[in-house]
């Protein structure tokens, strides 16, 4: 046993690499759980892509700003009590975030500057740890010892979110956060245990150092340094080539942490588990990725710049295909061959760095990889949030899989040696570009002349996050309003299935959107099927261009008699085209309006005059049971779906509506009747003349004074 592992796996012959690789394993499950669950929280606390994305950027900044600083460091300093220090730190920066979280104390601006500081620290780290491992294993195991430094790296990111998913769905998230820094016990336990020779670096023959007395570090000196570490980089064309290709890599490839939460939880409507089903598959693909190289990568890798390019082109296919995807199975697939190209070509470029870099310029060489590698990171998490933001996370994974592929072509355009891959590498770029094009084709062909209105007419709608700087509250009236504090409601929830979401009217008053998660539960109980939930309010309530004249408020909801009696989870095109049809009744519907009926939170509903005559019918020789249809009033077009009305809760600024008759009263009686009449004809057919009329115009309605504050506040 112990002889095919020296055979497959050398490096962990050496026992300060073992001792570094358990300790590292430990570590990074909690890692992984942090960095999931943090992405988790941020969107959940702001629903932003925008906001997540700057969490992102803040935490890389520092790596981005500091990393060549840092390199000058550890070339100077012992790596091993660097790598100790860093991490005390981050252990003690996890704490704080969970202790935060565990107490209910936790702000946005909390996290910010955690991750901040956690940013900060890893700029020693990252460049420490990467030129420690050659002082653990030697040259001739560097390759193996880098692929299995990887594959701990990714069995944590396929175990850790799975972990994550987990406590995130059954106890308080900030347990994951607590874990993580009781997983730092581990790696501090393997780096006490390390015995270092006391030759400095692992110096062979080959690489004679020329021992020079230490100056006393100034910015100058360290500038003097940076610049030494720089040049030495330039002059290597192998150097250069892949410290470039780190760079757009590092820029456009590896935003996961921001898009797969809005992928997941926007445009796949999953949850927790779900959310951690695709890290995880992503990590697996990875783990499998890092496995294979570091049993067939024994001594110097060849051909290494192939390798490079060809994952390359991989990544850059395998991110396009995210985003033309909507298919959960698919994009699993898609994640698991993304993280197999991911990690042959980050194994491949640190171990060419580290292979040809001699002793004294390492840790230089190895700050200029964390810079490009992990530095970018901010850049490229600005970019894809505010690209997710306007268009959405399948439309930012398509642009950075083309660009990744353009970014390609110059570099090898560049260095002309690689020009014979140029060809193929654009009908590669043309492919995937007429790709895009159909998929923006068919997204613009969608958008109907209401979605142009809007853009122009309705401010409101053109707002994409609810307003949270004040408390939640209904302002006004249900058709003269708007709503502060939103709530988005879970789009696959027990009992209910959320329907429509271009529209982006998945909002409301946090008393109404836990009022429809308590009685999707219920509803789940009677086994009638889920309901499809419509159109609820716009992030800040307010008119909408067309479909409602109230809904203003977040306390009004259309539910579709059309029940998902399969329980299905719909995709997104199912979300868009399928459709109730008129007087879908059964008796599940029956049942269900029955239930909301009993409900003391609910006004009223509105439905047919056709229904509301049926049912009064059906129950007007039961005086028993027939009080439960005075909540249920009449109204024209509501023949595929009932309209729900809360009452309005605990607030000053809401204007309740006139109360509907007793309960003694059913409504069953010849006001009813009135419905039919030759009158009420007549007004629907000037309704309806009207609404034609004004069919291409919009006139903001006049609203409370109080709305102002959340129509012009910006949104971010």
């Amino acid at each position: 046993m112990k002889n095919k592992i020296a055979k497959y796996f050398p490096s962990l012959s050496h026992a300060n690499f073992r001792y570094y690789w358990y300790g590292q394993l430990i570590s990074l499950v909690g890692t992984w759980m942090q960095r999931m669950g943090q992405a988790w929280l941020v969107y959940t606390l702001t629903n932003s892509p925008f906001k997540l994305g700057l969490i992102g950027t803040l935490h890389f900044l520092p790596i981005l700003l500091f990393s060549l600083i840092a390199g000058v460091f550890v070339d100077r300093y012992p790596k091993k009590k660097i790598i100790i220090i860093t991490q005390i730190i981050s252990m003690l920066l996890a704490f704080t975030l969970a202790a935060l979280v565990l107490f209910k104390v936790v702000q946005y601006y909390q996290i910010a500057i955690l991750a901040l500081l956690l940013g900060i620290i890893n700029a020693l780290d990252m460049p420490s740890r990467q030129s420690f491992i050659i002082e653990l294993v030697g040259r001739e195991d560097l390759p193996n010892a880098v692929a299995l430094n990887s594959t701990s790296f990714n069995l944590a990111r396929v175990i850790g979110p799975v972990i994550a998913g987990i406590v995130m769905a059954n106890f308080n998230i900030g347990w994951c956060f607590f874990f993580n820094g009781v997983s730092f016990i581990g790696v501090l336990y393997g780096l006490m245990k390390i015995k270092l020779n006391k030759k400095s670096n692992n110096a062979t023959a080959n690489d004679k150092i020329e021992i020079k007395t230490k100056k006393t570090l100034t910015m100058r000196y360290m500038l003097t340094e940076i610049k030494d570490g720089l040049r030495y980089v330039c002059q290597n064309k192998t150097l250069l080539f892949t410290s470039i290709m780190l760079f757009y890599i590092g820029t456009l490839a590896f935003n996961f942490s921001i898009l797969i939460p809005i992928l997941a939880k926007d445009i796949l409507g999953l949850r927790e588990k779900g959310f951690g089903l695709l890290m995880s598959s992503l990590g697996f693909g990875s783990l499998i990725g890092a496995l294979f190289v570091s049993i067939m990568i024994k001594g110097k890798i060849k051909n290494s710049r192939k390798i490079m390019v060809t994952a390359n082109i991989f990544i850059a296919i395998t991110l396009t295909l995210l985003g033309i995807f909507h298919n959960l199975y698919l994009i699993i697939l898609t994640l698991f061959f993304c993280g197999i190209s991911n990690l042959f070509f980050s194994i491949t470029a640190n171990s060419t760095l580290q292979l040809h870099s001699d002793d004294q310029h390492r840790g230089r060489v190895m700050s200029v990889y964390t810079l490009f590698f992990a530095g970018t990171t901010p850049i490229g998490n600005f970019i894809t949030g505010l690209i997710a933001e306007k268009w959405g996370a399948d439309k930012a994974f398509i642009i950075c899989g083309i660009l990744l592929l353009i970014s390609l072509i110059t570099l090898l355009t560049y260095f002309s040696k690689l020009k014979r891959h140029l060809h193929s590498s654009l009908l590669i770029l043309f492919s995937l570009f007429l790709s895009f094009s159909c998929t923006t084709a068919s997204s613009t062909a969608g958008s109907t002349k209401e979605n142009v209105k809007i853009k122009w007419n309705n401010p409101w709608a053109q707002i994409k996050t609810p307003y949270l700087k004040a408390p939640a509250e209904s302002i006004g009236s249900y058709s003269r309003g708007c709503l502060s504090g939103a709530k988005a409601i879970e789009i696959n929830s027990p009992g209910l299935n959320v329907m429509r979401l271009s529209r982006n009217r998945i909002y409301g008053h946090p008393y109404l959107i836990d009022f429809l998660i308590d009685v999707g539960k219920e509803i789940e109980k009677l086994n009638v099927g889920n309901i499809f939930v419509g159109d609820i309010s716009q992030p800040r309530g307010g008119p909408s261009f067309s479909g409602h004249a109230s809904h203003h408020n977040g306390l009004d909801v259309d539910i579709w008699f059309k029940l998902n009696h399969d329980k299905h989870i719909p995709s997104t095109e199912e979300r868009e085209n399928l459709s109730a049809k008129p007087f879908e009744w059964s008796n599940g519907n029956e049942q269900i309006l029955k239930l909301f009926s009993s409900k003391s939170e609910v006004d009223r509903i509105f439905v047919a005059a056709d229904i509301k005559k049926k049912l009064c019918t059906k129950y007007k020789n039961n005086p028993a049971n027939i009080k439960w249809l005075s909540k249920i009033r009449p109204w024209w077009g509501h023949d595929d779906h009932l309209h729900l009305r809360l009452k309005c809760p605990n607030s000053s600024s809401c204007i309740p509506q006139a109360a509907v008759a007793s309960s003694t009263h059913s409504g069953c009686d010849k006001s009813l009747e009135w419905w039919f009449s030759a009158e009420a004809k007549r007004v629907l057919a000037e309704n309806r003349e009207r609404e034609r009329q004004n069919k291409d115009k919009f006139k903001m309605p006049i609203l409370p004074e109080k709305c102002k504050s959340l129509l012009y506040e910006s949104a971010l």
